[in-house]
């Protein structure tokens, strides 16, 4: 407080005494003078000339206060004129004059950093205290409910895996930037031997680069991030940071906030956000083991860069309050962007960040939550996405880039190739004809035998595009001999180049599905599930005509899911039931006929849920919410929806799936999309709906399973004939599948009959 009120006084003193009307200018140091307001004279200062940029700089760091920090005054200044505004009523012409300071500062402002952003602080928090309690507490709720949403543990382990490929991928690509940036270095060297400006930029750039290729070791080694342990340098630079004597603390606690997308939780917090943040405490270490590393690798680079000394040797010379505070803001954003985790794109410049800046802010306030509850994670990845793609990744379309050099680029792009490179290999070694892009067959090693696979998509993240990128591209190889040299590792065979399955089925078109997935990224964690995907391309194929009753059922099950959001975190006891109880490893039918209990139906999945005894001989019903009558069907095959092997689920988010049926694998094969081969939703009746996918279960598993093996089939002579022919089959079974459950003959009382007349 010292600090900034000296370098206030110091800041005030430099801009001249204002004029009076009648021309005269006020004194120096006269009562008149000191009574000016600091936001109308440093707003006059910074107008006029009086004080420059620069000038104002050097005061600060002098000082060791930054911009924002001395913002203080004047957003004080702006509290206490709005309440002698509120409580006093001055005249309107002063109140223009006051708004039109605030708008000049700003405008005059921008390009310093965000001025007033502690005023507007101010002035938000006072609305939102204005609003009442009632507003406060949705707000407190809504946090709690996103909070709620990442408690699992195999969230934790699902972003702890992606942050260690995240890793490797940050090796990579500051091995292409230091490569680059040695090289230009040296070349400008030769070429600028004489001049002294040029040759100590080219120097800079060797440094840089030299630095850029040590953090890529350290990225391979593994520094300070095995069992969170640190090194001394870390570990000093962490607390150095966080120590409010050095004024970096507000900063430190930004970089290592609780729940990223939730706002500041500081550990301060009561009531369900104090719990919330409490539960995702396991979340919070791996998310701040990331950053403590990035943001120290970040800083040491930026330093021995511009001095040629290493961080270490700064934090030992006790010299940490010398450190630029740009040094410290860059690095810190670096290790924020890591994490999929920044959040400031105003200002920026260019359609891209403008965009990201709207859909943040969107996804921040309450009803937005509800579509997009990370939206700076979703962003992020999509960011991550784009600068990491070949060829494209070069271009800043949009300002998408914003102010990353060519080194940069350069080194992204070597991390791009290589990254698809390995996901090519992955493809190729662990899938097979019958896999998608993210399915990868069980490694059949040692005792582990299995004849499963798993769906990795969830542990992928931002590297689904890469997975489909690589699936496509592994799609248009040419077939290869299959006497490919192969290296043995233990049980497992690996092809020395990439070559390609024979029976990888052709021109087949490629799955809406997984690229939607890909291009959102992420969507358990973005909230939106693979069903919004699958009724968007249904929409798509066959349209939408709905009534106003018919919007009924989605609305329903938009709060249903907004509800299940808060008890999301209750999938870890679904988990350890199913583990030790097979009966629980069924998945249930949450749909019903009322409205209401298909909402409490959906609103309580998260939950440990079995069957009613009396359908399909299972074993009593258990579990919380409204009685369950049935198993969610698949539309390939009978028996419903089961979890496989929910222990490894819970521990390290993978999801082992059941081996594929015949019909399964030629489905996959084919590529024939969900909405090709599921009965078309029956109306206001979810029930009748899933009924449905039984009876097509069935038919697949008895009817196209024998066309499959048929000779007339074999006889088809393309994939691309094979997969119209199925398809046409499919539809008719779909059609078939549909009239069943809709024929009033197989109802079985007159509750049943009324429903098939109310769904027809």
């Amino acid at each position: 407080l010292e600090n900034i009120a000296a370098a206030g006084a110091r800041v005030y003193h430099l801009i001249e005494p204002r004029f009076k009307e009648d021309g005269t200018q006020v004194l120096k140091g006269s009562k008149a003078d000191l009574e000016e307001r600091f936001s109308s004279r440093i707003t006059r200062g910074i107008l006029s000339g009086s004080i420059s940029p620069n000038a104002l700089g050097k005061v600060l760091k002098e000082h060791n206060v930054t911009v924002e920090q001395l913002g203080y005054l004047y957003a004080e200044e702006i509290s206490r004129a709005g309440r002698v505004l509120g409580s006093q009523g001055i005249l309107k012409k002063q109140q223009k004059a006051l708004f039109k300071e605030m708008n000049e500062i700003d405008a005059k402002l921008y390009e310093m950093g965000d001025f007033t952003s502690t005023a507007r602080k101010v002035a938000n928090d006072q609305a939102i205290l204005e609003m009442g309690s009632v507003w406060k507490g949705i707000v407190h709720l809504n946090k709690a409910r996103i909070g709620m949403m990442t408690i699992q543990l195999a969230t934790t382990a699902r972003n702890t895996t992606n942050g260690y490929m995240r890793n490797y991928v940050y090796a990579l690509d500051n091995l292409g930037a230091g490569l680059y940036n040695v090289a230009k270095g040296n070349i400008s060297k030769i070429k600028n031997a004489s001049d002294k400006v040029l040759k100590e930029e080219a120097d800079k750039a060797v440094r840089t680069g030299v630095s850029q290729m040590r953090n890529a070791t350290q990225a391979v080694f593994l520094k300070d991030l095995v069992l969170g342990m640190n090194s001394n340098t870390t570990e000093a630079l962490v607390r150095l940071y966080k120590d409010p004597t050095f004024g970096r603390s507000d900063q430190a606690k930004y970089l290592f906030k609780e729940m990223g997308d939730v706002g500041m939780a500081t550990g301060t917090e009561t009531g369900l956000v104090g719990v919330a943040r409490f539960l995702n405490g396991f979340n919070t270490m791996s998310d701040n083991m990331f950053k403590r590393a990035i943001f120290s690798r970040e800083l040491d680079s930026i330093i021995y860069g511009q001095t040629g000394q290493r961080l270490q040797d700064v934090l030992k010379s006790g010299k940490f309050g010398s450190i630029d505070p740009k040094a410290l803001s860059e690095a810190s954003n670096r290790a924020l962007d890591f994490t999929y985790q920044t959040g400031k794109f105003k200002g920026k410049g260019g359609f891209a960040n403008e965009t990201f800046d709207y859909l943040i802010r969107a996804g921040s306030t309450v009803p937005g939550s509800f579509i997009t509850p990370f939206p700076r994670y979703l962003v992020n990845q999509f960011r991550f996405i784009y600068e990491h793609t070949p060829v494209l990744g070069m271009v800043n379309l949009g300002g998408i880039l914003n102010k990353t050099d060519t080194a940069e680029r350069f080194g992204k792009q070597i991390g791009g190739l290589t990254t698809l490179y390995a996901m090519l290999q992955m493809r190729a070694n662990l899938g097979d004809e019958n896999t998608t892009a993210f399915e990868y067959n069980t490694p059949q090693m040692g005792p582990l035998k299995s004849n499963g696979y798993y769906d990795a998509r969830a542990n992928l993240g931002p590297f689904s595009a890469f997975a489909v990128a690589a699936d496509y591209l592994y799609k248009l190889m040419p077939n290869v001999d299959e006497t490919t040299y192969k290296i043995n590792i233990g049980d497992m065979d690996f092809d020395t180049l990439v070559k390609q399955n024979p029976r990888i089925a052709k021109d087949v078109g490629y799955s809406s599905r997984d690229l939607i997935y890909a291009l959102t990224g992420g969507q358990g964690r973005g909230g939106t599930g693979l069903q919004f995907i699958d009724a968007a391309l249904d929409i798509g194929q066959n349209g939408i005509n709905m009534s106003e009753e018919q919007w009924q059922e989605p609305m329903v099950r938009f709060l249903a899911d907004t509800i299940n959001t808060v008890t999301v975190g209750a999938g870890v006891i679904k988990d350890l039931v199913a583990t030790v109880d097979p009966d629980f490893r069924k998945v249930p039918d949450n749909t019903d006929i009322s409205l209401f209990g298909y909402f409490m139906k959906q609103a309580t999945r998260s939950f440990p849920q079995t069957t009613d005894p009396n359908v399909d001989g299972l074993l009593g019903y258990k579990g919380i919410g409204p009685q369950r009558t049935g198993v969610s069907e698949k539309p390939t095959r009978s028996g419903g929806t089961t979890m496989t092997n929910p222990l490894l689920k819970l521990t390290l988010g993978l999801s082992e799936q059941e081996e594929k049926t015949l019909a399964e694998k030629e489905i996959t094969r084919l590529n024939l999309e969900y909405f090709e081969y599921a009965p078309r939703k029956i109306k206001l009746d979810g029930s009748l709906s899933n009924k449905a996918k039984a009876f097509m279960g069935k038919y697949v598993e008895k009817e196209i399973a024998s066309y499959l093996q048929s000779d007339s089939y074999h006889d088809v002579p393309s994939d691309f004939e094979k997969r119209l022919n199925l398809k046409s089959r499919l539809i008719s079974f779909r059609q078939k599948a549909r009239n069943a459950v809709l024929d009033p003959n197989s109802a079985k009382n007159d509750d049943e009959i009324l429903q098939i007349h109310k769904a027809k």
